[in-house]
């Protein structure tokens, strides 16, 4: 996991907390178009990032078969060490084409519904098929 772990920070920026409790909130902004919205935080990719290196060391986790049913940030952050590196992960993925995020707010929720919700789990990825393509 040292590998995985490592290609994520390394190929990750976090942006500013959107938990809506922290100082750096910026009230009604939306994730930057070359950032993905994670709800917790906006992810942006960093040291140029590609499929094909993060689909190499995706091989290390322990069972990635369950990366294709969509795990949320809780079990990714279960077997990572870190809901943060989880929820990187789930930014980076999309950012390089492997999948995509899925938050409440992706699917029309918002308020205090999408935290209840986010904080229950629901921000996960969309799953990866052995291609690597998008679902």
């Amino acid at each position: 996991m040292k590998n995985l772990n490592e290609y994520i920070l390394k190929h990750t920026a976090r942006g500013e907390c959107q938990c809506g409790s922290c100082c750096d909130k910026m009230p009604d902004r939306e994730a930057p178009r070359h950032s993905v919205d994670v709800h917790f935080f906006w992810v942006t990719g960093a040291n140029e990032p590609t499929k094909d290196g993060l689909a190499a060391v995706l091989h290390e986790y322990p069972e990635p078969d369950r990366l294709r049913s969509g795990p949320s940030y809780i079990e990714l952050g279960a077997v990572l060490g870190s809901q943060e590196l989880a929820l990187r992960l789930i930014g980076l993925g999309q950012l390089v084409g492997l999948w995509r995020a899925v938050t409440p707010e992706a699917v029309g929720i918002a308020g205090a519904e999408a935290k209840r919700l986010a904080g229950n789990g629901f921000v996960m990825m969309t799953g990866v098929n052995p291609q690597g393509a998008m679902k």
